[in-house]
């Protein structure tokens, strides 16, 4: 039940769109889709063997930043709001949840199915959108992003099974069953996500023991592999949005067509090409910066960079510096401490012994990198789930251990020598 609930919130963003497309559903069922699992996970919570640690405590400071930049802003955009508040329930959720389990056989099985739906709808879109200038298909006729939300399931999905107890058999059936969503995206032109896919694949390589390397190489290689032949499949519409990457790393504004220059007071903002994501991102992070200097300790306000950015309407795409500019340095600096504290020295040394603490910490290398580049923090969810998860292994760090030690996850080294000599006595006194 458990690994369903994580699946489904892991999920709540291709399902939403399988949802819209298929069912005509409206936002209402988005929020349900974040707010039941998060819910019945705190239901199940092991609210008796909660102990706070550094990590709690810095989510708390966390969420008394944003509490003050609320008192201090307003509430200007709703339901952002709302949304914010349950992606950071989602800590909880997570933190309180049983002690081991949640990543298994229904996780695995609610996502491939999400994957697979979503390579199907993508595939009938990319058949009737092949040469289409706007390059990326829209599926179900209105959803261009939709084909990176479903790269996203497929990430964690790939990310699930490299950290299972790999042997060269399924391995194999990995690195084919995969190729085919992998090179559908592909052609969709998703891109940034398939990079933080293969550097996640790469930290679970790091993170795993030596015998399971190899397997984790060869799921990384398919995975570049069938990216590739996606790619060449559409080569004319690859090769042009190759051509947006050229123009917005050389600064050759003349390549990039002319766009009209936004009103005053935005007057002195440059034109642009609005369909060049690589420029776009470009200038969000200039304004990002530029608004640095003025945010203090409590911000502009949730979404306030969406009113003063020359793209109006837009976030700036990188949850930690929406986090700074927005709730401020006092949020900002709370939410990198947490970070650096729940990814540190500790953490790998677990996944090292743990294959569910070797997917969490590589699913939160995902997670991180792609918020770098797509992360709206109100809808963050992912993030503060495996926030959330992590500390909780942390917590249990010796039970793991001893798990690594008794069923063969890991070296016997792993457990302590009191943790060994205290067993040793109790089996001699039976």
């Amino acid at each position: 039940m458990q690994s369903v609930l994580f699946a489904v919130l892991l999920s709540v963003g291709p399902i939403a769109v399988l949802a819209h497309g298929l069912a005509g559903t409206g936002s209402m069922i988005t929020g349900l889709l974040m707010a039941l699992p998060t819910a019945a996970l705190l239901v199940l919570a092991r609210w008796r063997e909660f102990t706070p640690d550094l990590c709690d405590m810095l989510f708390v400071l966390f969420c008394c930043g944003i509490a003050l930049s609320f008192a201090a802003n307003g509430v200007i955009a709703q339901k952002e709001a709302v949304l914010l508040a349950l992606s950071l329930a989602a800590y909880p959720a997570a933190r309180l949840s049983p002690r081991h389990g949640a990543i298994s056989t229904g996780f695995v099985v609610v996502t491939a199915a999400v994957v697979t739906v979503g390579a199907i709808v993508t595939v009938v879109a990319l058949a009737g959108q092949w040469n289409d200038n706007h390059g990326k298909p829209l599926v179900f006729g209105e959803y261009d992003a939709a084909p990176a939300q479903f790269t996203i399931s497929l990430g964690f999905l790939v990310l699930a099974l490299a950290c299972t107890d790999l042997n060269w058999r399924r391995t194999a059936w990995i690195s084919i069953l995969s190729a085919v969503p992998t090179a559908i995206f592909a052609a969709s032109i998703v891109r940034y996500s398939f990079v933080v896919i293969v550097v996640a694949l790469l930290a679970a390589m790091v993170a795993a023991r030596p015998t399971q390397r190899k397997f984790i190489a060869v799921i990384m290689c398919a995975t570049i592999a069938s990216i590739a032949v996606g790619a060449v499949a559409r080569s004319s519409t690859t090769l042009k949005f190759a051509r947006h990457a050229e123009v917005a790393l050389t600064n050759n504004e003349a390549a990039a067509p002319a766009m009209p220059a936004p009103p005053a007071p935005q007057a002195s903002c440059p034109a642009i090409d609005r369909d060049n994501s690589i420029i776009i991102r470009q200038q969000l992070y200039k304004d990002a910066f530029a608004l640095l200097p003025e945010v203090g300790l409590t911000g502009l306000g949730l979404d306030g960079f969406t009113q003063r950015s020359c793209l109006k309407g837009f976030q700036v795409h990188n949850s930690v510096l929406q986090v700074i500019i927005e709730f401020g340095w006092l949020g900002g600096v709370f939410l990198i401490l947490m970070l650096c504290h729940t990814m540190g020295k500790r953490m790998f040394s677990l996944a090292r012994i743990n294959r569910e603490a070797r997917f969490v910490l590589c699913s939160l290398v995902f997670t991180l990198m792609l918020g770098m580049a797509h992360g709206r923090i109100s809808r963050d969810i992912a993030l503060f789930l495996f926030l959330g998860y992590a500390a909780k292994l942390r917590s249990s760090a010796l039970a793991i251990e001893e798990q690594a030690w008794i069923f063969g996850d890991g070296p016997i080294r792993a457990i302590p020598a009191g943790a060994v000599g205290a067993c040793l006595n109790t089996k001699a006194a039976a």
